[in-house]
C-alpha cells in the first residue's frame, strides 16, 4: 500500500484586478471627474461632423440641423427669423364660412366667386279649394313669410308659412306648411297676422253665432296653438248671437296685442281691444258707436302703433247725411282713451280708409273715395295733430282714378323714403292688382318702379286684388287673390327698386370673412382679384365732338326729360345757345338767348312740358349781377322773359327741379346766402331758408330723382356740401367733398342708385361721387383735363354716360372740350379689422387706419394699427350702378409677417469618449420677450466604433412628453441619461416658440457630464509560473486556498493545470475538468477541494486566478497569498 503525505505550497503576492499591458498586470483605482460642453455660437452652420471630448468642450460653433425659420447667422445667439406668410381664399369652401349681406357664392371649387345676390322675386299661387279662396294678410321675419286668409274647403281659416327666399311652403309648419282650421260650417276667415321671435298672432272671424271675433296665438315654428293663451290658444269676442263681430287688424309690442275691428250692439260699432300677449287676457276694450243706427256701416279697419299711441283708421256712416266717411283716431296705448279724432267726407258717397302706416312724424293712410266710381285716396298727416301735410302733393292728399270702374287702395308698407300702396283698379269688369311706389315726402310716383311708378298685374280676366303688402330692405311681399278657380291665393315677392321679379342684381351688399394666422402677426398687404363682368370700360372718360365755340363762365347743360338732345349755354359773355345730338354726336345752334350770359348762368328742365328755364347771371358789360330769368320753348325754339329773381344772380348761381311739383329752386350765388323758389304756374318767386354760408364760384344744385332733399355745393373755394329739406325748409351740412370747389364746380345725378357725381373745378381734374346713404365722398377717374369757369355736368335720364363741358379749363379764353363719363360703376372695395379673439370685436378701417377709407387697389399696404393680432377679418363692399352687372370677388390674399410658433435646432453629436459617461446637468442663457419660450430635450447613444450607436428617445426630465425648462439647471437629468450605460454620446434639441410678435433668443448652453478615468478591466486574470513537486512518480493536488481582501460584490476564482512535463501542455480546468468551470472559494482563508480525477500522479502544476470587480467597478478584490496542498 502506498503511503501519502501532505505538502503545502504557499505563494505570497498582492494580486488585484489589473489592466493588461504586455502580459504584465497593474492595479489602478477608479476616478470620476465633471466636465462641460459649452456652446456659445452656432454661426458656422450645419455640419455632419461631431464634437468630442476634450478638444471641443468649448469653441464649437456648428449644429446638425434646424427648422427653416431658426436664425443662427448672428454670432453668439440662436433666434427666430421673421417669416412672411399669406392666406388666400378662392374656393367655395373658403368663402362659405363668411357672413353674407345681399351677396352670395357663384361657382364651385377654385372657380367660385362672391357676387351680389340676384334680386330674384317669385310668384306663387295656391288654390286650396274649388271655391273662393283669398289671402288677406301678411307678415315677414328674416326668413319666412306668414300669410293668412281663407279657403272655402269646409270654410277654413288658413295660415301659411313660406320661405322668404323662394316662396316654398315650410313643411315643418303643421306638417305641410299650412294650418287649416274650421270651427263651424260657416266662413272662418283670418284677416291679419303679426309675428315676434317665437309666436304669430292671427285675428279674424269664425262663423259660430253669426260670427265671432277671434284672436289666436300659434308657435311660429310648427303652427301649433299655444294652450296657455285664452282657451287652448284662442280668444273669442261675441257681442251678438246673430250679427258679425270681426277682428280686422292687429299690432303688437313687447307685451301686448292691439286688435281693431267691429262688433254689433244695436248696430255696427268700432271695437279696439288690448290684450296680454302671454295669455290673451283683456287689458281694455273700447267700443264706439259713431253712427248711432242699427243698419249703418261702421268698422275700424287698421291700426299702427308707436311707443305711446295708437292710430286707427276705418269708416263710419254719418247719421245725418247717411254717407260713409273716413274716420281717423289717435288713442293712448295705455288705456285706449281718445286723444283726437277726425271724420272726413271726401265725397257725398261711400268713402273708406282701409290701412295705415306711420313713421316717427307722419301717418300715411290709404283707401278710396267714391269719385268716378271709386278712386284711390292716399293721405299724409302729422302724428302730433293729425293735420294734413301740404307738401305732400300740394294739399296732403293724393287721389288717383286709373279707371272708370271701382279703384280701391287697401294696403300700404313704407321704408325711409318710399311708400308701396296696393289694391286694385278696374277695367270694365276686370279688376287688376295695382301697386304704386311713391315718395314719402311729396307723394310723387317713382318712375323707375313698374311703368312710371305703377305696377299692374292682370292674371285673369275676372276679379283680382291685392290683400296686403309687407316690405324688407330689398323686396315687397304681396298677398291677395286672382279669380282662377273662383279665386285662388296669390303671393308675390318683388323688388322694391323696379317692381320686377328677376333679372337684375341687388345694387349693393357686403361679405366678411375671418383669417386665422395661427399666431400674433404683423400684416403687410392685401391682394385681391376682381372680375369685370362688363365688356365696356367703366369709371372712364372719353372725348366726344367738341363744342362749336369756346365755353367759359356761365356755361351750362340741361336734358329736357326725353329725346335725343342735350341743350347748352355757351356762356363766356355770349348769347349762344346750342343743342347736342346724343345719337349723332353733333352740335347745332339754336336761337340765342335775349342777352349775353356769363357767370351764374344756369339751365333747368321741370320734369315735363315744353320749357327749359334759365338764369342769365352776371352782366359782363355793365359789371353787375342780374335778376334776369327766361324760359325757352323747345318746340318753338324761342325765348321769353319770366318774372325776375328777387335777388341778383352771379357766380355760383344754380337751378334745380325736385322731380315733381310746381317749384324750381335757385341759388343766387354772388357770395350771398340767398335761396329762392319759383312757382311755375304762378310765375312768381319766393325766398326760402338761407344757405348755411355764402355761395359763390362753383355753387351747384342737384336733386336725386326722389326723396325730400336737394343737395348743394357751396363752392367759394370751400369743400362744404349741404342738403336742403324741401318739406322742412331747412339746410344741414353733409360730409365735405375733401377738395376746394371753385369755378366749374358742378353736380349731377345719374337717374338711379346711391351716388351724386361732382366736378370740383378750380383748375383741377378732380371728379368725385357722393354716397347718399353713406354720407361719404370718394374720388373717381380724373377728368381728362383741368376744369374751370363754365364746367357743367348733365345726365340724360338714361344710358351709360354723364356728359361734361370742361369750360375755361385754361384759366383764359375758354375751351371747346366736351366729354362723356361712363358712370356705370361696379365698385368692389375692402376694409380690414383685426383682433386676438376669433369673435372680434371688429373695427373696420381702410389703408390709412380710419373707418372712412377703403382698399381699392390690390397690393395696398395694411396699416400698422392692425399689427400684433392673430385674426384678421376682411369686409368686401359690393355696389353697382347698373343692376345688370355685378362686381365679382374671385380671390383675396392677406399677407403677414410673424415669428413662427415652434422651431427646433439640434446640436451636433458630442462624444464624451467614456462608455461609462453620465449626463449630469443642462443649463443655458435666454432672453424671453412676452409670449416666447425656450425648452430642451436630450438624447444619448453608446459608442459604435467611433460613431454614435442607437440613440435613445428625446427625453425631458421624466420622459418624452416633457422638457427641460429651468435655465439655471435645477431639473434632475432623466435617469436613463445618468446611469452610465450607453451614454457615451449625447445631443440636445432646443425648442424655440413664439406667439408671433417677438422672438426668444438663446445665448449659450452648457451640458455637464461625468467623465470616469479608466479603472482596468472589469475582470482580470493571472497565470502562475510552473511549480515542480519533485515527486518523480507524480503527486495528487488536494486543495487550493487564498488569503487577502474580498469586498462585497467581487469575485476570486481559480483553474488548475497539471503535467508530467515542465513544458506542459497546460490545460486549465475547473471542478468538472472543463475550461468553463472554476474553483471558487467562499472567501479568503476558505480552502476548496481539487478534483483528483484530473490532477493525480502529475509532477508539475500551474494555476490561473480570475478576479472580478463589483458591477459599478468601484471595488476590487486583492489576493495576498495562495496556498495549494498536494500529496506524493
Amino acid at each position: 500500500m502506498k503511503k501519502y503525505r501532505r505538502t503545502f505550497y504557499k505563494i505570497s503576492a498582492l494580486i488585484s484586478i489589473i489592466a493588461v499591458a504586455a502580459g504584465v498586470f497593474f492595479y489602478q483605482p477608479a476616478q470620476a471627474v465633471n466636465y462641460t460642453f459649452n456652446q456659445t455660437d452656432w454661426s458656422a452652420g450645419v455640419t455632419t461632423g461631431n464634437a468630442a471630448h476634450p478638444a471641443n468642450q468649448t469653441g464649437w460653433n456648428y449644429y446638425s440641423s434646424a427648422s427653416s425659420s431658426v436664425k443662427t447667422s448672428v454670432s453668439g445667439e440662436v433666434s427666430l427669423n421673421y417669416q412672411s406668410t399669406s392666406s388666400t381664399q378662392t374656393s367655395d369652401s373658403d368663402f362659405s364660412g363668411g357672413t353674407f349681406s345681399s351677396t352670395t357664392i357663384t361657382g364651385s371649387g377654385s372657380a367660385a366667386s362672391v357676387v351680389l345676390e340676384n334680386a330674384v322675386g317669385f310668384s306663387v299661387i295656391n288654390n286650396p279649394s274649388a271655391i273662393s279662396d283669398t289671402a288677406e294678410g301678411v307678415a315677414i321675419d328674416n326668413n319666412y313669410i306668414y300669410a293668412v286668409g281663407h279657403d272655402n274647403n269646409t270654410q277654413n281659416w288658413r295660415v301659411e308659412k313660406r320661405n322668404l327666399s323662394n316662396g316654398t311652403l315650410v313643411t315643418g309648419f303643421d306638417g305641410d306648411g299650412a294650418v287649416q282650421f274650421s270651427s263651424s260650417f260657416d266662413a272662418d276667415i283670418a284677416y291679419s297676422v303679426a309675428v315676434n321671435a317665437n309666436y304669430l298672432y292671427v285675428v279674424g272671424l269664425d262663423g259660430i253665432n253669426g260670427t265671432r271675433w277671434v284672436v289666436e296665438k300659434r308657435n311660429i315654428s310648427d303652427g301649433s296653438l299655444v294652450s296657455g293663451f285664452g282657451s287652448n290658444g284662442r280668444v273669442f269676442t261675441d257681442t251678438s248671437s246673430t250679427e258679425y263681430d270681426i277682428a280686422y287688424d292687429i299690432a303688437i309690442d313687447g307685451s301686448y296685442a292691439y286688435v281693431v275691428g267691429k262688433d254689433y250692439s244695436g248696430g255696427d260699432r268700432w271695437r279696439i281691444e288690448k290684450r296680454n300677449l302671454s295669455n290673451g287676457s283683456s287689458v281694455f276694450a273700447v267700443t264706439t258707436d259713431n253712427s248711432s243706427g242699427p243698419s249703418l256701416v261702421e268698422s275700424a279697419n287698421a291700426i299702427a302703433i308707436n311707443s305711446s299711441e295708437m292710430y286707427v283708421v276705418g269708416k263710419y256712416t254719418d247719421s245725418v247725411n247717411l254717407d260713409v266717411e273716413w274716420r281717423i283716431e289717435k288713442r293712448l296705448l295705455s288705456n285706449g282713451s281718445l286723444s283726437q279724432a277726425i271724420n272726413e267726407a271726401p265725397t257725398a258717397g261711400n268713402d273708406g280708409a282701409f290701412n295705415v302706416a306711420i313713421d316717427s312724424s307722419y301717418m300715411y293712410i290709404v283707401g278710396y273715395d267714391s269719385t268716378g266710381g271709386d278712386q284711390w285716396r292716399i293721405e299724409k298727416r302729422q302724428l302730433f295733430n293729425l293735420g294734413l301735410v301740404t307738401s305732400f302733393d300740394g294739399d296732403g292728399i293724393v287721389v288717383n282714378n286709373p279707371s272708370a270702374g271701382s279703384d280701391i287702395a287697401n294696403s300700404i308698407a313704407i321704408d325711409a323714403d318710399y311708400m308701396y300702396v296696393g289694391g286694385y283698379d278696374s277695367v270694365g269688369t276686370d279688376a287688376r292688382w295695382r301697386v304704386e311706389k311713391r315718395n314719402l315726402s311729396n307723394g310723387a310716383l317713382v318712375s323707375s318702379f313698374g311703368s312710371s311708378g305703377v305696377l299692374t298685374l292682370d292674371p285673369t280676366s275676372g276679379s283680382d286684388s291685392v290683400g296686403e303688402i309687407a316690405a324688407d330692405s330689398d323686396f315687397i311681399y304681396i298677398v291677395g287673390y286672382d279669380s282662377t278657380g273662383s279665386n285662388q291665393w296669390r303671393i308675390e315677392k318683388r323688388r322694391k327698386t323696379d317692381g320686377g321679379l328677376s333679372g337684375i342684381y341687388k345694387s349693393s351688399g357686403d361679405f366678411a370673412n375671418t383669417i386665422d394666422t395661427g399666431q400674433t402677426s404683423d400684416f403687410t398687404n392685401l391682394a385681391f382679384t376682381p372680375t369685370d363682368q362688363s365688356a365696356e370700360p367703366l369709371n372712364s372718360w372719353g372725348t366726344i365732338t367738341s363744342a362749336p365755340a369756346t365755353v367759359s363762365n356761365g356755361g351750362s347743360l340741361v336734358y329736357p326729360g326725353s329725346g335725343d338732345y342735350i341743350y347748352a349755354l355757351r356762356g363766356n359773355n355770349t348769347a349762344i345757345f346750342w343743342r347736342y345730338s346724343i345719337s349723332g354726336n353733333t352740335w347745332a345752334a339754336r336761337t340765342s338767348t335775349p342777352t349775353a350770359v356769363s357767370s351764374g348762368g344756369s339751365l333747368v328742365y321741370p320734369g315735363s312740358g315744353d320749357y327749359i328755364y334759365a338764369l342769365r347771371g352776371y352782366n359782363e358789360t355793365s359789371r353787375v349781377p342780374t335778376t334776369t330769368f327766361w324760359r325757352y320753348s323747345i318746340s318753338g325754339n324761342t325765348w321769353a322773359a319770366r318774372t325776375s329773381t328777387p335777388t341778383a344772380v352771379s357766380s355760383g348761381g344754380s337751378l334745380v327741379y325736385p322731380g315733381s311739383g310746381n317749384y324750381i329752386y335757385a341759388l343766387a350765388g354772388n357770395n350771398t346766402t340767398s335761396f329762392m323758389r319759383y312757382s311755375i304756374s304762378g310765375n312768381t318767386w319766393a325766398a326760402r331758408a338761407s344757405t348755411i354760408a355764402a355761395v359763390d364760384w362753383g355753387g351747384s344744385l342737384v336733386y336725386p330723382v326722389s326723396g325730400d332733399y336737394i343737395y348743394a355745393l357751396q363752392g367759394n373755394g370751400t369743400s362744404n356740401f349741404w342738403r336742403y329739406s324741401i318739406s322742412g325748409n331747412t339746410w344741414t351740412a353733409r360730409a365735405p367733398t375733401g377738395y376746394a370747389v371753385g369755378r366749374g364746380g358742378s353736380l349731377t345725378y345719374p337717374g338711379s342708385g346711391d351716388y351724386i357725381y361732382a366736378l370740383m373745378g378750380n383748375l383741377a381734374t378732380t371728379f368725385s361721387r357722393y354716397s347718399i346713404t353713406g354720407n361719404s365722398w370718394e374720388t373717381r377717374s380724373s377728368a381728362p383735363s383741368s376744369v374751370y369757369g363754365g364746367g357743367s355736368l348733365v345726365y340724360p335720364v338714361s344710358g351709360d354716360y354723364i356728359y361734361a363741358l370742361r369750360g375755361d379749363g385754361l384759366g383764359g379764353p375758354g375751351t371747346v372740350d366736351f366729354w362723356r363719363y361712363d358712370y356705370k360703376s361696379k365698385s368692389l372695395k375692402f376694409q380690414l379689422a383685426a383682433s386676438n379673439s376669433a369673435g372680434g370685436p371688429w373695427n373696420y378701417v381702410g389703408p390709412d387706419g380710419t373707418a372712412s377709407t377703403y382698399f381699392t387697389s390690390s397690393g395696398t399696404a395694411i396699416p400698422s394699427s392692425l399689427d400684433n393680432n392673430r385674426y384678421i377679418r376682411y369686409k368686401a363692399y359690393f355696389s353697382t350702378n347698373d343692376t345688370a352687372i355685378t362686381p365679382q370677388l374671385d380671390d383675396i390674399t392677406v399677407n403677414w409677417q410673424s415669428y413662427p410658433a415652434n422651431q427646433i435646432i439640434t446640436s451636433s453629436a458630442y462624444n464624451s469618449t467614456d462608455n461609462g459617461n453620465k449626463v449630469n446637468k443642462i443649463q443655458w442663457t435666454e432672453n424671453l420677450p412676452a409670449n416666447t419660450d425656450i425648452k430642451f430635450q436630450i438624447r444619448t447613444a453608446p459608442d459604435a466604433g467611433g460613431v454614435p450607436g442607437v440613440w435613445s428617445s428625446w427625453l425631458g426630465p421624466t420622459g418624452g412628453g416633457d422638457y427641460y425648462t429651468d435655465p439655471v439647471g435645477g431639473e434632475t437629468i432623466n435617469a436613463s441619461h445618468r446611469d452610465g450605460l450607453a451614454d457615451q454620446w449625447f445631443q440636445y434639441q432646443a425648442f424655440l416658440s413664439s406667439s408671433g410678435a417677438y422672438t426668444p433668443t438663446l445665448s449659450d448652453i452648457t451640458i455637464t457630464y461625468v467623465y470616469t478615468a479608466p479603472v482596468g478591466a472589469e475582470t482580470g486574470e493571472l497565470i502562475s509560473s510552473v511549480y515542480d513537486t519533485q515527486v518523480v512518480g507524480g503527486s495528487a493536488i488536494n486543495m487550493i486556498m487564498w488569503e487577502g481582501n474580498q469586498p462585497s460584490g467581487t469575485v476570486v476564482k481559480f483553474q488548475i493545470a497539471s503535467s508530467n512535463n515542465s513544458t506542459g501542455p497546460w490545460n486549465y480546468k475547473g471542478t468538472d475538468g472543463s475550461s468553463s468551470s472554476y474553483y471558487i472559494p467562499v472567501g479568503p482563508g476558505s480552502p476548496v477541494k481539487v478534483n483528483l480525477s484530473y490532477h493525480n500522479n502529475q509532477r508539475y502544476f500551474r494555476y490561473k486566478i480570475f478576479l472580478e470587480s463589483d458591477t459599478s467597478r468601484t471595488a476590487s478584490p486583492s489576493v495576498q497569498d495562495i496556498i495549494i496542498n498536494w500529496s506524493p
